[in-house]
This record gives structure tokens, sequence and C-alpha cells, in this order.
């Protein structure tokens, strides 16, 4: 099984000079504050903002796309640093520092660590594609503002409304519960794939037998019906035409490289800028002024620094070599897509050009004839039986594969789905839950009703599939219950939905958080790791030390790398 635990959360406010850093226990996890509005969701929501989810909410005034967040994070007992400033993420893995091109990038890299590979289908699409971090995080995050109007794992993050939803949440709650019919699916496409390939090729052999007969009966027949010479211009007209098309294409292309090989020597010098600018190496370069990469005339520091509209500030300087590295990468990526494209272009337009010059070199139209068509024929229907003798293999074993797994699939669910029903009724039992008897295992649908049995009945599936999720999944992420108390409920109430939290969620073998205001400590046990926070949760004080913590990707020891 994988496992990713949170060690910490180092948040830096680095335009005011605020920061502050939170440690967490690999279990359970209590965010503690002495009333509301002191920061706890913020604390929560920036957990899985750093995790690389993108919420649909944060609490007014904390203004997450200004601050730095680094997660210290164990994936199966090796350390990284997650750090994420707005759009850019990058990783520390044992001090070796990489900027991801987009999110997209950064999901393959959680997917991969994780041993992942969760696809899902778009509203736009009927190709599965890598799943985005929101929808691998979403059965295990109860947002306080968006989670509590009816609908299950939907609404916490951004985005997951990309997904069809006859399939999301149930396919992503499905994987984890290794009861997901991608496996069939993709064995389903395959076997299509193959089935198609050997229609193709009986339809091939039939033309071929019926080419070659017709061939056989004619006695002395040994060629082709030639061209005539009107086809032969046809001919030579295409492939003038194409290759200057070609010719025109290639020119463009280059054009558009040699644009693109400019911005990125811009960008490289602007990095290289950065670079020399960087406090930590401040004492080194202090005697060094820079030269302009667009005019080439000589900067000083502070020149270049407002040149870079830039504050003299570390992590200002940090945060803007991270970016500059992003589109670098960017850039690197377009020159190779260019450079094949012209690759590409070339390829075709040397085929194009010696078709043109051997046609110009025809002096008799019978040089098109084919002097061994039934020797050929008889070659090409052997490689098409032999191609469906493999085709007809590979269909028979599918098969017997669908049968097999569609068997132990049934089985699975069967068996998941009878814990789901024992779970609802306990956990039902628990919080006074009456509105999802009739719940079957994996209807996602929207809950009806409101106020607090609305509350109660959203709490128990919740908890229900949490609980799935945690016994059932070889992978083992953090889960978050940024508190349940949206209406006004009693104590009776309130008592019996902290009992289940404390029963049902606090003891899960995978991480914890759960957010509490103090006073309500009493229905949970005191043994729970507890982090407890008060306002304003960033500080001016503990700036200093905590700052020199972000990782960077460009300190001292890579510039003398480079």
């Amino acid at each position: 099984m994988s496992r990713l635990t949170i060690k910490s959360l180092l948040i830096v406010d680095y335009e005011n000079e605020k920061a502050n850093k939170f440690d967490f226990s690999d279990s359970a996890n209590l965010i503690v504050s002495s009333t509301n509005g002191e920061g706890k969701s913020s604390l929560v929501k920036s957990i899985y903002y750093a995790l690389g989810a993108n919420l649909k909410s944060f609490p007014k005034g904390w203004n997450n796309s200004d601050y730095i967040f680094q997660l210290k994070v164990s994936i199966d007992d090796k350390d990284f640093l997650i750090k994420r400033h707005n759009k850019v993420i990058s990783i520390s893995d044992n001090g070796r520092v990489q900027v991801f091109e987009n999110f997209k990038e950064y999901s393959s890299w959680f997917q991969e660590k994780l041993g992942m590979n969760l696809e899902l289908v778009s509203k736009n699409s009927d190709t599965p594609s890598l799943a985005s971090v929101e929808a691998l995080l979403s059965p295990m995050y109860i947002d306080q503002d968006k989670s509590w109007d009816g609908k299950l794992f939907k609404d916490s993050f951004e985005g997951l409304g990309r997904y069809k939803p006859s399939d999301f949440p149930k396919n992503v709650i499905d994987y984890y519960l290794n009861i997901s019919d991608s496996e069939i699916l993709d064995k389903e496409s395959e076997k299509n794939k193959y089935s198609k390939q050997l229609d193709l090729v009986n339809g091939k052999i039939t033309q071929i037998q019926s080419v070659y007969e017709a061939y056989r009966s004619q006695k002395n027949v040994t060629e082709t019906v030639p061209k005539d010479f009107e086809e032969l211009k046809k001919e030579l007209d295409f492939y003038v035409q194409e290759t200057d098309k070609f010719s025109k294409e290639i020119t463009k292309k280059t054009g558009e490289l040699s644009k693109e090989r400019v911005n990125l020597d811009i960008l490289q010098q602007d990095l290289e800028e950065l670079k020399k600018l960087s406090s930590k190496t401040k004492k080194r370069f202090s005697n060094i002024k820079h030269e302009c990469v667009y005019c080439h005339s000589i900067l000083t520091r502070e020149q270049s620094l407002t040149r870079l509209e830039l504050a003299d500030n570390e992590l200002a300087i940090s945060v803007r070599m991270d970016d500059i590295s992003q589109k670098i990468m960017r850039s690197k990526r377009k020159i190779q897509e260019k450079e094949g494209a012209i690759e590409r272009l070339e390829e075709q337009f040397n085929q194009y050009h010696e078709c043109l010059a051997e046609l110009k070199q025809l002096s008799d139209i019978d040089e098109y004839v084919n002097q061994n068509v039934l020797s050929e024929l008889k070659k090409l229907e052997i490689q098409e039986n032999l191609e469906k003798t493999e085709l007809d293999s590979n269909v028979n074993r599918l098969k017997r594969e669908l049968s097999r797994l569609k068997r132990k699939l049934n089985q699975r669910a069967e068996e998941i789905e009878q814990e789901y029903e024992k779970l609802k009724n306990d956990i039902s039992d628990k919080i006074g839950s009456v509105g999802i008897t009739d719940k079957k295992f994996r209807n996602f649908d929207k809950l009806r009703g409101s106020g607090t049995n609305l509350n109660k009945d959203l709490l128990t599936l919740f908890l229900v599939y949490m609980n799935l999720v945690d016994n059932k999944s070889n992978f083992g992420l953090p889960f978050a219950i940024d508190s349940f108390v949206k209406n006004e409920t009693d104590t009776e109430v309130l008592e019996k939905m902290f009992a289940a939290i404390r029963d049902k969620f606090l003891g899960f073998k995978n991480q914890t958080f759960f957010s509490v205001i103090e006073e309500n400590l009493e229905y949970l046990s005191s043994n729970i790791n507890q982090v407890r926070i008060s306002n304003p949760l960033l500080r001016k004080e503990l700036y200093k030390d905590l700052e020199p913590e972000i990782i960077n990707s460009f300190d001292i020891k890579n510039i003398e790398k480079n």
C-alpha cells in the first residue's frame, strides 16, 4: 500500500514578511481555536491547496494566491517538499528541485509517486485522460462552505464539473475500492480494436483471392493495365503543387522557430540576471554589473531590479525565477515541437521531390507495370493470413480475461455493498439520520432536504464512503472534514455528530484532519494531537526564522554548477 502523510505546512507572506509553520501527527489531527473565525478553515483549505488542489472558496482576507505554501510530505517513508505559489508548483526530492510546467505535469508526478494510474472521461471527450489532483482528493476532503448542499464529493474543488456526472465521483470511488471497471473497459476496447482489425483482414484476404483468380484465369497476363499519359500528367501536377506547398510551410515554421529561440534566449538571460541578483549571491557578485539583455548596456544591481520590476527581496526574486523557469520549459517544448514539425515536413518534401524526379525521368509509361503481380498477391495473402491467426488468438485471449475479470469484480462489489449497508445503518443510528434508508451503494445523486436533517444525512454518507476508502484502498491519502455544523442544532444532535466523528473518522489508519473550537473538545478524545491556532494565523516575528526553509531552485550550488 502506498501512503502519503503530511508532516508540516509552512506558509509565507513574503510581501508583508509574515509566516508560520504547523506540524502534524501521522494519524489524527484536531485543528483547534478558541472561537470561530480564527483561521481553522484557512489552515485546512491551505493543506489541500498546497497539495495542488484548487478550492472553490477561501475565507475572506486569506490571500492564498499571494502566499507561498510548502508542505513536507512522506510518501512510503520517503520525504519530499512540495511548494506552491499561485499556479507554480515545485518539489524538492532529496535536494533536487523540479518546477512543473503545469498542473497536469504535477498530477502525473503525484500519481506516479503513489503508484496510481487513475484516468477519467471528460464531458467533451470519449477518451480517458489522467485525472486531476482535485479528482484524486475529492473523496478525502469535506469543505465547510461547499460540501453541504446535497451533492456528494463534487463541490469542494474547482474543475470537477469537467467530468461526466454519470461517471464522477463514482469512477473515483470505484478506483479506490478496487471495483473499477476501467480495466474491463480497457480490455473491451482492446478486444473491439482487434475484432475490427480482424474484419478488415478477412475482407483483404477475400479481395486478394478474387484479384488473384481473375489474373490467373487470363492466359499470359503478367502485368497490370498501364496508366495513360493523361494520368501521368495529373501525377506530375500534383507533386509539383505539393512540393511547393511543403516548401512554403517549411519557411513559415522556420521563421516561427527562430522567433521562439529568440524568446528562449531572452528568458534564459533574464534567469541568469536573477541568479546574480539573489541575496544568497549578493556578496559574491557585489562588484559585478549586469549587462542588459535587450540593449546590452551595463546596469547596476539597483537598475537591474528596476528593469525587472522587483523589490530587493529574496523570496520575490526566488518566485520570479520559478516563474521564468516554467516559461523556459514551455519555450523549450515549443522549440522541440516546431523542430519536429519541420523535420516531418522536410521528410515529406523529400519524398514528394523524389517521386517528382522519378516521374519526370519516365520515358515509357509501361515502367509503371508490375511484372510480378501474381507473385506479390500470393505473398500478400500469406502475410494477411498470418495476421489473421494472431488477431484470432488475441480476441479469444481477451474474451477469457474479460469473463474472469467480470466474475471477480462482481463478487468484490457485492461484498463491499454489504459492508456499505452495515456502515450506513451503524452510522445512521449513531447520528440519527433517517433520510438515506433507501440510498443504494454507488448512487451519488444529490440528496434532497434542508437544515439539520440534510446535514446528518450528508455526514452519514461522507463517513460511510470515507470508511470504505480508508479500509479498502491500496492508496493512503489524508482525509479532512472542515467542520460539519452548517445549521443551528441542539446539544443532543451535536453530541451524536461528534461521537460519529470520534468513532468513525478520527480512528482511520490514514492521516485525518478535523477542525473544532475549544468548547467542543469535550466530545472528542483527549489523546488526539491538537494543532492550536489563533488570529492572526501568520506572524511577523516568525518570518526571519522560517523564510530560509523555503526551497529555492537557484541556490548558490546550482549557480556554481551552471
